[in-house]
């Protein structure tokens, strides 16, 4: 059966080479323009880019990798399909999203500095600073309420089961990590936070220090074990810090999710998640948050 062409709406033969581009098909001839559209500057390619923006036919994705912006917070020329969209409205690159990330994900020095270094910049508009500033606000509580219940957060109970004693229910809570892209390098940076904690486990042989099958016990897939165990280690105490700061004093049902990378099974991504609790017995006692 043929397609068409989602540029030039020309049908593609059933021997025809067919290109996807930004997940539509299109003819060889188009192809080549869109690919001199994105990386030359000419009368030729500026001809094409005009003609595709006027036509209401073609799909806005497609529009979007031809259309040139600036990134809102650095300032550099970015396609808009191969940036994002900050608070619904701002451009910006991949460096800087991932900037952003980091303020709520992982906090520190770096991200301290890029926060203050937007701020003194008077061309990036005033919304994206105080967006920035709260999530660093929020950060820093986030970060602070951690700090201050440290030992109680360790020795909080985490069950896949559910426990006797009487509690109320406060709500779910999740995490997630992978050593793949952007998530890989969040993993990478828990795994060096939570070093010390891995170190002294290892050598109570509760983490193994060795690759190791653990097909044998989570499938038919092999991955190294050492390295996922750190993330299961890393994702539980995540999981902690973010039912100590709902006020919560255990987690029951806890469950995990596991996915494969199918292309060569080097790559996983960890679900993890449970139900916050609060014990209603000895409740002043028990729980340092009230």
């Amino acid at each position: 059966m043929s397609k068409q062409c989602a540029i030039c709406e020309r049908k593609i033969g059933m021997f025809e080479a067919e290109y996807i581009f930004f997940n539509h098909v299109v003819c060889k001839e188009c192809s080549i323009a869109l690919e001199n559209a994105r990386n030359y500057d000419n009368q030729e390619a500026r001809s094409f880019v005009e003609t595709v923006i006027r036509n209401p036919k073609i799909d806005q994705s497609i529009k979007d990798s031809l259309l040139k912006a600036n990134c809102a917070i650095c300032g550099r020329d970015i396609y808009r399909s191969d940036g994002t969209r900050f608070l619904g409205k701002f451009d910006v690159c991949v460096d800087c999203n991932k900037m952003i990330n980091s303020i709520k994900e992982e906090g520190g020095e770096a991200t301290k500095n890029f926060v203050e270094k937007v701020c003194n910049e008077e061309r990036i508009p005033q919304e994206i600073k105080e967006k920035l500033i709260l999530l660093q606000e929020e950060k820093n509580h986030y970060d602070a309420v951690i700090m201050k219940h440290s030992e109680f957060i360790q020795n909080m109970i985490v069950t896949t089961g559910d426990l006797k004693e009487d509690y109320t229910v406060i709500g779910p809570v999740y995490f997630q990590t992978s050593n793949k892209g952007l998530f890989g390098s969040s993993l990478s940076e828990l795994i060096r936070k939570y070093e010390d904690e891995i170190e002294t486990m290892k050598g109570k042989g509760i983490v193994s220090p060795s690759r190791l099958d653990w097909g044998f016990i989570y499938g038919e897939w092999s991955v190294g074990q050492n390295l996922f165990e750190k993330a299961f280690y890393v994702s539980t105490q995540e999981l902690k810090k973010r039912a100590a700061i709902l006020g919560a004093d255990a987690i029951i049902g806890m469950r995990q999710d596991i996915d494969m990378d199918t292309t060569g099974f080097q790559y996983f991504y960890l679900q993890m998640y449970g139900t916050a609790v609060r014990f209603e017995k000895k409740e002043e006692e028990c729980n340092p948050h009230n």
